[in-house]
């Protein structure tokens, strides 16, 4: 998987299509990739080759936890 911009490609997630980088971080990127199954956009987390250690999936989950429970937050879009 490469941080390039892509032109409409899967970089390697099935089922997904990244259209746009949304921002980088500290771990990785977060992508605007729409769920071709059912045609919904939503972003996509990619962590850096070498950021993948345990301590980095546990914090993602976390993240994705808490992330989940909130009902309302600037940055979380429905």
């Amino acid at each position: 998987m490469t941080f390039e911009e892509p032109r409409q490609k899967k970089l390697g997630l099935r089922g997904f299509c990244f259209i746009q980088r949304l921002g980088v971080g500290a771990h990785g990127e977060v992508w605007l990739a729409e769920q071709q199954k059912i045609g919904r956009q939503c972003a996509v987390k990619v962590l850096r080759s070498g950021a993948v250690g345990a301590a980095s999936v546990r914090q993602l989950s976390e993240e994705a936890s808490r992330m989940g429970q909130l009902r309302k937050h600037p940055n979380r879009v429905e």
